[in-house]
């Protein structure tokens, strides 16, 4: 299990370099618009959640949202970043979330 999570490590830090910065700033803009407003059915929210986990695996970071709730963002932060192999922080001011890696 070890070996499978440096190896997943060296092709995220691969995938990672591969897509540059423009296209992690476009797909973060594209997001940050599909969010402007706090999801308030089931189905806005598994919308967000899958989003949320797509910005963790491509590293289109950092991710914004809206959301005034707690809900289960950290649980799935945590589980794609064991998932990835990476740390992520999720900083929450007012009703504004903000994903980020840590760096190491």
């Amino acid at each position: 299990m070890e070996e499978q999570a440096k190896y997943q490590t060296k092709m995220n830090g691969a995938m990672t370099d591969a897509v540059n910065d423009e296209v992690m700033d476009a797909l973060n803009d594209v997001i940050h618009l599909a969010n402007v407003f706090a999801p308030k059915t089931r189905d806005e929210q598994k919308i967000l959640n899958t989003r949320l986990r797509l910005a963790l695996r491509t590293g289109a970071l950092p991710f914004r949202f809206i959301d005034d709730q707690e809900k289960h963002y950290r649980k799935i932060i945590y589980s794609t970043g064991i998932e990835v192999g990476k740390k992520f922080t999720a900083n929450k001011d007012g009703n504004v979330w903000t994903v980020r890696e840590v760096e190491r």
